[in-house]
C-alpha cells in the first residue's frame, strides 16, 4: 500500500515554520512538540531530515482544539 501524501505548493515551502518557531507559537517546549511528532497528534512536512510546519495547518489545529465554554444560569 501507498501511503497517501499531500502536496505542498512551491510557495509554501518558503513559508514553512521550524520546530522552535512553531513551539513558541504554540506556547509550548520544542520536547513537547517533539513528543506530539512521534504521537502523530499535529501535522509536519519532512524537509529532507528536517521537520517544518505549514502555518495554515497550525491554524487548523488549533482550531479543531478549541475546547468550547460552557454557560451557566
Amino acid at each position: 500500500l501507498k501511503e497517501k501524501r499531500m502536496e505542498i505548493k512551491k510557495a509554501e515551502l518558503q513559508n514553512l515554520m521550524g520546530v522552535v518557531e512553531t513551539a513558541k507559537t504554540l506556547g509550548i517546549t520544542p520536547g513537547t512538540l517533539y513528543v506530539w511528532i512521534s504521537q502523530k497528534r499535529i501535522q509536519y512536512v519532512k524537509v529532507g531530515s528536517l521537520t517544518k510546519f505549514r502555518p495554515r495547518d497550525i491554524d487548523e489545529w488549533i482550531n479543531t482544539n478549541i475546547v468550547k465554554s460552557v454557560q451557566f444560569n
